[in-house]
């Protein structure tokens, strides 16, 4: 499986969920630059949430509550597609 979220991806295998954020050099070579592993897809989401909280050009305070209600409604949205309702206290910064 594999669930593109902007600049992000989410992949699977038989032993567990793979966040990474791929990057693509002048040779058109892709490769993953930073890759993260999650026992269950949920726990996979949460983590991107944190990791795309903690990578951002945030400045100052209202940035970064801005950046945090951005990414929580993007999740969220994803989490719509296929059905699943995450409480918002779950996806924390």
């Amino acid at each position: 499986m594999k669930i593109q979220i902007e600049d992000w991806t989410i992949t699977s295998d038989v032993h567990c969920w793979t966040v990474r954020r791929e990057k693509t050099n002048e040779k058109g070579k892709v490769s993953a630059k930073f890759a993260r592993y999650y026992p269950s897809l949920e726990q996979a989401f949460i983590g991107l949430a944190e990791i795309m909280i903690r990578v951002s050009d945030a400045r100052g305070m209202e940035e970064c509550l801005s950046e945090v209600r951005r990414v929580k409604n993007l999740i969220e949205d994803e989490f719509k597609k296929v059905g699943i309702h995450v409480p918002p206290e779950e996806i924390r910064s």
